[in-house]
């Protein structure tokens, strides 16, 4: 027990020589940024007898008026940066495997994913049902057998939002179902599509197509922006997430665009360290960072808890339509600078992307991701009186989702020292590659 706590916390803080050090500052952003919106919402969402006592309009006008509030309150995005960050790097590891062999191994990529995955989520699976039975029995309350099954199979989100077990995992179903039809596609398109340019345009084509189909389903729905504010109970947030928000027809693009970016990044990686250092290619990767920054600061909210409510329908639409593909297609610019080792982004950017302090929250970010929703909904309800009666609303506020993100955090660490760790360790192991060959 001794050894491996003291093992797999040096693994922690010591990173491999093969790993791409701006790509785990990418995936640390990532996970504060979804950890900081729920730090957001719950507190909303979860103390309404504390917040009576308190004027709730000004709660919300703490929240939406403050600069650092309205970043957080658009953490959506970091799930768009984990989605993009997924689709690169299994992008990469299948692609490289194609260029080389000329197939794929199914089999061993279906198997390392799923030790990689599986052993830590169906513990939290598990323990989060015996500790709300527990602390917190509101939140199995209709919950049956086969609730919890969706979260097993990776069709949880396809619940609805009232019906679903840890809802926050619906992402988490949205990536393992991309890891089942990615590489199968793939090997499509491999074998359908000979040249290099024809791949390239068949990759854009799709990138296109899941865009009409995201429209579609929009424009189906009547929905002209998304309202994710802090009455969550609304009937138009419930069919925004039921609808639209979870489905993978309407997210798996972000995915696929970190796979095309993979593409142009093994195929043309070369080339691109070539032009990195031109005018135009900084240009494009600053316009990149600018549409990044215009979307993650939130410059498009209005004083309402609502998205974009002053535009026009016909804005909104065209917003809520391309907003995480245009995202997502700036990221990956982006990536694509970083990697290319020249120019100013990389050595701002990929300089700061790559510092260090970024390496343990990155390689904790799938445990804490796991653990932190849960951690929330048992102590908000205990601490947060307390800490506005004690400390005033606006600090107290700060405090409790502090407070609580390190507590999950804590728990994070435990969770990857003793689960993930070894269960990522275990791909390495003899039998396993025996198995898939």
């Amino acid at each position: 027990m001794k050894s491996l706590l003291k093992r797999n916390t040096h693994a922690l803080f010591h990173r491999q020589h093969d790993r791409l050090p701006a790509l785990d500052g990418i995936r640390a952003i990532a996970i504060i940024m979804v950890v900081g919106v729920h730090l957001i919402f719950l507190q909303g969402t979860l103390s309404p007898n504390t917040l009576s006592s308190y004027d709730t309009q000004s709660y919300i006008d703490l929240i939406m008026s403050s600069r650092l509030g309205r970043i957080l309150a658009r953490g959506e995005f970091g799930v768009d940066l984990f989605f993009v960050l997924s689709g690169f790097l299994i992008g990469s590891i299948l692609l490289k495997e194609l260029f080389e062999r000329k197939t794929i191994n199914l089999k061993r990529f279906y198997t390392r994913r799923f030790i990689r995955l599986l052993p830590v989520y169906f513990f939290v699976l598990l323990s989060s049902y015996l500790v709300y039975a527990s602390f917190l029995p509101s939140e199995i309350e209709g919950k049956t057998f086969w609730t919890i099954m969706a979260n097993v199979f990776y069709v949880n989100n396809f619940l609805s939002l009232e019906d679903a077990y840890l809802i926050w995992c619906w992402s988490l179903a949205i990536e393992e179902q991309f890891y089942t039809i990615c590489p199968l596609l793939l090997l499509a398109i491999f074998s359908l599509v000979k040249s290099t340019r024809a791949k390239m345009l068949t990759f854009g084509a799709l990138v296109l197509i899941f865009v009409l189909v995201r429209g579609m389903v929009i424009s189906h729905f009547g929905l002209t922006a998304p309202v994710f504010d802090l009455e969550i109970g609304k009937l138009e947030t419930y069919k925004y997430w039921d609808e639209i928000y979870t489905m993978p027809h309407t997210r798996l693009n972000v995915l696929w665009i970190g796979v095309f970016c993979a593409f142009v990044n093994l195929k043309y990686g070369e080339r691109i360290k070539l032009v990195a250092h031109r005018v135009w290619f900084q240009i494009l990767q600053l316009i990149s960072l600018v549409v990044m920054g215009w979307l993650a600061t939130d410059w498009l909210y209005t004083t309402s808890p609502t998205y974009i409510g002053d535009l026009p329908d016909w804005a909104r639409y065209i917003y809520l339509v391309g907003f995480h593909d245009l995202f997502a297609i700036a990221t990956a610019i982006v990536f694509l600078g970083v990697l290319s080792g020249k120019g100013i982004v990389h050595r701002t950017v990929g300089s700061f992307l790559s510092l260090k302090f970024w390496y343990p929250i990155a390689q904790l970010s799938y445990s804490w991701y796991l653990i932190h929703m849960i951690v929330m909904q048992i102590m908000y309800p205990q601490t947060s009186e307390w800490l506005y009666d004690h400390c005033g609303l606006t600090l107290g506020f700060w405090v409790n989702g502090i407070l609580a993100s390190f507590v999950s955090l804590l728990l994070s660490y435990l969770l990857f020292v003793f689960i993930e760790k070894p269960s990522m360790d275990i791909r390495r192991a003899d039998w396993v590659q025996r198995f898939h060959g």
